[in-house]
């Protein structure tokens, strides 16, 4: 059995009484402080002159933890989803001028769009039409569909706050259109209405409002197919899964384009390619940065939120419709 060093002559005293074996086993090892009385006080402990001796050996008198005692905060893992999906929409969006500049860009030009059949007045116009096109016939139920197409762009600035790669999809879909508005200034085209009534119906009366307010020119290609497959590219960098399902979204949108008789195959199919190259300069070698797990789980949400919030549009369409 080891001796106690000399000038310790008995147990030392701590909080409450006599310290317990593990203390005298610290002791034994370290050795008395020396000038030091052989009987150890807490204030002797707490010597500022040796702070980490002492504050081991003032760890060890204390009693041992009872399991359960211990408050500990609860792990992210046990946070509601939709906290987390919230705290992301409260989270400062990149507004510097290398993002501010092209996204103002963008929409100044958008709504050129409309003046661009003006410019072509008088030219001829060409039918880019194939056998599939009249395979097709129009089933007006894809209008709904049709229509989401406006939600892309705010859905892609809700899930990306990234802003190297928000900066690049500005400039993305600058390129998209840049390059169909010279398409459609080049090769004029238009569409013809299909003959006949659509039918009666909430389906027919969504697919004619939407025929009011869009002529049937600039076709090819169709920037109502390239600017959802960008931003299906770009949420595919951030979340793979979320974007694989934001792709077949773009998907359906392209399906609509020709049930709805308002683009033909070859401008979904061009519209397809005019993305493809467009995410190719842009977002195909922008630095990947590893995205937060509540980020993770919060982008899925904000994606079923935005489709609920266009839900709740199409339902109050549908009560307009039946009060006409």
């Amino acid at each position: 059995m080891v001796d106690a060093p000399a000038g310790v002559q008995g147990p030392a005293q701590g909080r409450g009484g006599v310290v317990d074996g593990k203390l005298q086993r610290l002791i034994l090892l370290t050795g008395p402080v020396p000038g030091q009385s052989s009987t150890l006080s807490v204030q002797s402990v707490r010597s500022p002159s040796r702070e980490t001796r002492n504050r081991a050996i003032f760890h060890a008198m204390l009693p041992p933890r009872t399991p359960g005692r211990l408050k500990v905060s609860a792990p992210a893992a046990s946070r509601s989803a939709w906290s987390m999906a919230g705290e992301m929409l409260r989270r400062p969006f990149p507004l510097r001028a290398r993002v501010v500049v092209p996204a103002v860009t963008l929409m100044v030009l958008v709504p050129v769009y409309l003046v661009i059949p003006l410019a072509t007045r008088g030219r001829p116009l060409h039918l880019p039409e194939l056998a599939l096109d009249r395979l097709m016939p129009v089933q007006p139920a894809w209008a709904v569909i049709y229509l989401s197409y406006f939600l892309f762009p705010f859905l892609t600035v809700l899930v990306v706050r990234q802003e190297e790669l928000i900066r690049r999809t500005f400039l993305a879909w600058l390129m998209v259109w840049i390059t169909g508005y010279a398409c459609f200034l080049v090769y004029p085209t238009i569409l013809p209405r299909p003959a006949g009534e659509l039918g009666p119906g909430f389906f027919a009366w969504f697919l004619r409002g939407i025929y009011d307010a869009d002529a049937p020119r600039n076709c090819f290609p169709s920037l109502h197919v390239a600017t959802p497959f960008v931003s299906a590219l770009t949420i595919w960098r951030v979340h793979r899964g979320t974007g694989v399902a934001v792709g077949a979204w773009a998907g359906l949108i392209a399906l609509s384009t020709l049930f709805t008789k308002q683009h033909y195959v070859a401008d979904v199919v061009s519209g397809i390619l005019l993305a493809g190259v467009a995410g190719a300069i842009f977002l195909r070698h922008c630095p990947h940065e590893p995205l937060a797990e509540n980020d993770r789980r919060a982008i899925p949400l904000l994606v079923l939120g935005v489709i609920g919030a266009y839900a709740l549009v199409v339902s109050g369409l549908w009560v307009a419709y039946l009060m006409t």
